[in-house]
């Protein structure tokens, strides 16, 4: 007779036991999987490793190299793309959970990251610039970061903001710091080798933003295509810009990648210019570092301007 109630049968108590024996085995595997997903995610998280956002590349790789493996780094703007009309789309901002501080160049040139900060509210807003030389013609040129001499300014404010970030890590900062000013003090002398015989140092630019590094080594910008205050060039601007030419002899125009190729083609066509692109953002195969992208656009000038 079935015995549903009282005294379990003894075929009823092997079940029962292999029943516990079975969900003891269920609840092992589960804890010990819920152990190991717990430490993938400290492992994801990596405790003492500071998580930041920088505008630009040549920012968001001084911070690399300040960081290292204490930090990771978003860079938001795209290699080639142009910073002065970027547009920041809403999809982006899942990369940037987690970020710290945001660090910008400012000065109007970065003003598109504002619009992030409202959904982002645990982020600071870190201006890399305190303390560089800023050329202040009509609004201060926010283009400093082509400068050796500011770069190392730079590299101090971000090993100081990111040991205020993760106060456990700040001897690894200032030890990378240390390594990366001799890089960029290395860089800086390259550079300087590499223009020591130019025949000329006069050149014609496209959009203004290497008299920073101009200053740096001696060359002289005689002119710009792009109107100063960033706008389409006047006809006035261009019939100055074509009287520079003829009494200083320059043969070169300068042109950046985000810039209108079409434009500067026409420009150097109707006035006889060579064309050479330099590029101030980096972030390719060839300018894969700040100090790689410095010396890259180096090595265009003296091409360019001829040496020896």
């Amino acid at each position: 007779m079935p015995n549903h109630f009282g005294t379990p049968s003894k075929s009823a108590g092997l079940a029962t036991r292999h029943f516990w024996k079975g969900y003891r085995l269920y609840l092992f595997i589960l804890l010990t999987g819920l152990v190991a997903d717990r430490n993938l995610y400290a492992e994801a998280l990596e405790p003492g490793k500071v998580k930041v956002a920088a505008t630009i590349f040549p920012i968001g790789d001084i911070i690399r190299q300040v960081g290292k493996e204490a930090a990771e780094v978003v860079i938001i703007l795209p290699p080639q793309a142009n910073p002065h009309t970027f547009e920041f789309r809403p999809h982006m901002i899942r990369e940037l959970e987690g970020v710290r501080a945001f660090f910008v160049v400012g000065h109007g040139f970065d003003d598109w990251l504002d619009q992030v900060y409202e959904s982002l509210p645990q982020a600071t807003k870190v201006t890399i610039g305190e303390g560089v030389r800023l050329i202040d013609e009509q609004g201060a040129d926010p283009h400093y970061w082509l400068s050796i001499t500011n770069a190392k300014v730079i590299a101090r404010n971000i090993a100081d903001t990111l040991a205020s970030l993760s106060p456990e890590q700040k001897e690894v900062f200032e030890a990378n710091l240390k390594d990366y000013l001799d890089v960029l003090e290395e860089t800086g002398r390259e550079i300087g080798r590499l223009f020591a015989d130019l025949r000329t140092k006069k050149m014609i630019t496209f959009h203004s933003a290497w008299r920073y590094f101009a200053e740096d080594y001696g060359l002289e910008i005689v002119g710009s295509v792009e109107h100063p205050t960033g706008g389409e060039p006047t006809a006035r601007h261009l019939s100055g810009l074509a009287k520079t030419i003829r009494e200083t002899g320059v043969s070169v125009l300068f042109l950046e990648p985000a810039r209108s190729r079409s434009v500067a083609e026409s420009f150097a066509r109707d006035f006889g210019l060579d064309l050479y692109e330099l590029d101030p953002i980096g972030g390719t195969s060839e300018t894969s570092s700040y100090h790689a992208m410095m010396l890259a656009n180096a090595r265009v000038i003296r091409e360019a301007l001829g040496h020896g």
